[in-house]
Formats: C-alpha cells, sequence, structure tokens
C-alpha cells in the first residue's frame, strides 16, 4: 500500500496498527492540533470527500461514526521527528547584537519555549489519537511528517482539485496524508 510522498527523498516512518482492512471503504487523514484537528476523508467506493475542522472529542465521534467503514485513519505523527529547541540561529545572533542583548535573549527563549510548548500538545494530541485507534482495534497508521506543507491554496487545488480557503492548512495537511492511499 504507497502513500505519497510528494516531494520527500525518503520514506516517512511509520508506525501500523492492525494494518488496513481493505474490505472498507472509508480512509480518513488527521493533522493533530489542540484547538481543531484538520480531517479529510475519503470514500473509496463513491470517491465522496468531506473535509474539516474540528477538536479532538468530535473527531473521536466522527471516527466512531464511521467505524464499520474504515479501511484506514492516517494520523499525521509530529512526535516521530527528532527533537527540536525552536531557536533561530538568525533571531539568537540578533539579540546578542541588540543594545540590551540580555532582554532580547530571554525574550527569544520566551517565544521558542511558547512554540515548544504548543507543538508538544499538539504531538500529545496524535499520540491520544494513535492510542485510541489501537485500544479500539480501528486501523491505522501514524506518518513522521517529512517534507514540505503545501502553503498554497492555488497548488492545492491544483494537485488535488479541492479548492481551500488560506486558513485551512490543517485541512490540506489532512488530505495531503491519504492522497496516496
Amino acid at each position: 500500500m504507497g502513500r505519497f510522498d510528494g516531494w520527500k527523498s525518503k520514506r516517512a516512518p511509520v508506525i501500523i496498527g492492525t494494518g488496513p482492512d481493505m474490505t472498507k471503504t472509508l480512509v480518513i487523514g488527521i493533522d493533530p492540533d489542540t484547538e481543531c484537528s484538520g480531517v479529510a476523508s475519503v470514500n473509496k467506493g463513491t470517491g465522496a470527500r468531506e473535509l474539516f475542522t474540528a477538536p479532538f472529542w468530535d473527531v473521536i465521534g466522527f471516527i466512531n461514526q464511521f467505524r464499520d467503514h474504515i479501511r484506514v485513519v492516517v494520523i499525521e505523527a509530529g512526535f516521530l521527528n527528532p527533537k527540536s529547541n525552536f531557536r533561530d540561529r538568525a533571531q539568537i545572533s540578533g539579540a546578542l547584537q541588540s543594545e540590551n542583548a540580555v532582554a532580547a535573549l530571554a525574550s527569544a527563549k520566551r517565544v521558542g519555549e511558547k512554540i515548544s510548548e504548543k507543538v508538544g500538545r499538539n504531538h500529545q494530541v496524535g499520540i491520544l489519537l494513535i492510542e485510541y485507534c489501537r485500544r479500539e482495534k480501528i486501523p491505522f497508521m501514524g506518518v513522521q511528517p517529512i517534507g514540505h506543507k503545501i502553503t498554497s491554496t492555488r497548488l492545492f487545488q491544483q494537485m488535488y482539485g479541492i479548492k481551500t480557503a488560506k486558513a485551512d492548512q490543517e485541512i490540506r495537511d489532512a488530505f495531503h496524508l491519504i492522497s496516496g492511499l
């Protein structure tokens, strides 16, 4: 079973649960987020697509509602990425050259810590979704995000024929996860 790897130079590491159930028709992609996760589903039998954002418990409800039709749930597993500290070299260099280097470095540190906290919380949502699917014996794959996001709405529409709003990055990421399945 292939997965669209886009412009990536290597295959993404994958966590596989029970494996896809090819007798079923629904493929779901989820880009986890603490506020609203991106969700994309494609019915392989009819071609029907649904793309939306939803808070964690609504995503769980969506999975439960269609559990008897799920071929596989593909979850972005950002926690598989190597550790990052979210400190920009240029930002730190600029802070050191400022008049009040201590205050500038402290500010850069606070920004990095806030980003790290948000990323960690998003990772936890992904871990919980994977654990839920594992516990409920719902076929799933956790896929490490490698490569680039499709930030251009025009490029996304050219690739997949789906028009999205600029703010719908989570939806584009969720659909991109399942595009090659």
